[in-house]
């Protein structure tokens, strides 16, 4: 499956420095290409295909990568370098992703083969944590020292952001949070089996139809969503949570209620007043976009202490 909503460069851009942001998913691919200033010049999506395994996924990537470029009247040589993020453990100074459940991949040198393929730098980091810079960069105006990003979805994922670079979560949530996957940034998985394939897509799809069921499960997601911001705030009470996922776009201010009352339950105790609680707009982009902005710094600083904000 594909779909491509490609915009020209405009001349104001800085010709020759382009950047491309990429998800990796169990069931899409999603290629973004940026100018230098960080708009969003066109994007692409193909199907992963997860069953042909890596052999058969990572020619996939090069192909949504080649693709998106071309797309956006562009030249592979005008790519500067190239991010990708990964829902898996990643080793960001080698481009191993170690450990990704969700594509059944153990040890695969991600970053090394499409550096052979494009002859250009590429980085390769947890998916969540590139979401959460997305965010950062793109809505969080006021660069909170702090920043705590939760994606909602079958399983709800997240990322912290502190001085200006992303951090693990171990140590900045409550340990009260159990049963979770702190090294895949997996904060709370959803005991819904039926659930479990499903994409932002099939809620807002199941949403716009009045699906009842699938409303009742999207608030549950929040309500979950609204236990981890709580961990937050009792472990490392950052600045602003931002809440993400594409099942925002249906029903935006219902998430953000439950989310507040889930909350405040396992507070026992007032919303804090030094840290905001807002809503993301960028839905199922934010991975492309932290990726493009990532992409931007990796030539110039290393990954693990790279600046997110200019």
């Amino acid at each position: 499956m594909l779909t491509v909503n490609a915009q020209s460069p405009s001349n104001g851009e800085c010709a020759g420095r382009y950047y491309v942001g990429v998800e990796v998913g169990p069931a899409v691919i999603r290629a973004g290409v940026f100018s230098s200033s960080g708009t969003l010049v066109g994007k692409t999506k193909f199907s992963t295909k997860m069953e042909r395994g890596a052999d058969g996924v990572i020619p996939r990537i090069e192909k949504c990568i080649r693709y998106a470029v071309d797309e956006c009247d562009l030249l592979i040589e005008e790519i500067a370098a190239i991010g990708i993020g990964a829902p898996g453990l990643v080793s960001e100074e080698n481009g191993l992703v170690a450990k990704a459940p969700q594509l059944a991949w153990y040890d695969i040198a991600l970053g090394p083969q499409l550096e052979d393929a494009f002859a250009r730098p590429v980085g390769v980091a947890n998916a969540h944590n590139l979401g959460a810079l997305g965010v950062y960069a793109q809505e969080a105006r006021s660069r909170p020292t702090t920043f705590a990003a939760i994606f909602l979805g079958p399983q709800v994922t997240g990322g912290f952001i502190a001085d200006g670079k992303w951090e693990n979560l171990e140590g900045r949530l409550d340990p009260a949070v159990s049963g979770t996957a702190l090294d895949l940034n997996v904060l709370a998985t959803i005991g819904r089996p039926e659930f479990e394939h499903f994409r932002s897509r099939d809620f807002r799809k199941a949403l716009r139809r009045g699906n009842e069921a699938v409303r009742a499960v999207a608030l549950e997601i929040a309500a979950k969503a609204g236990e981890v911001a709580a961990a937050f705030l009792n472990g490392a009470a950052p600045e602003m949570i931002a809440i993400g996922g594409g099942m925002l776009d249906e029903m935006r201010e219902d998430v953000l209620r439950i989310v507040r009352e889930s909350a405040l339950k396992k507070l026992e105790a007032p919303w804090p007043e030094s840290t905001s609680l807002i809503a993301s707009s960028l839905g199922d982009l934010a991975a492309i976009t932290g990726a493009g902005i990532w992409a931007a710094r990796i030539h110039a600083v290393q990954p693990k202490t790279v600046a997110l904000a200019s």
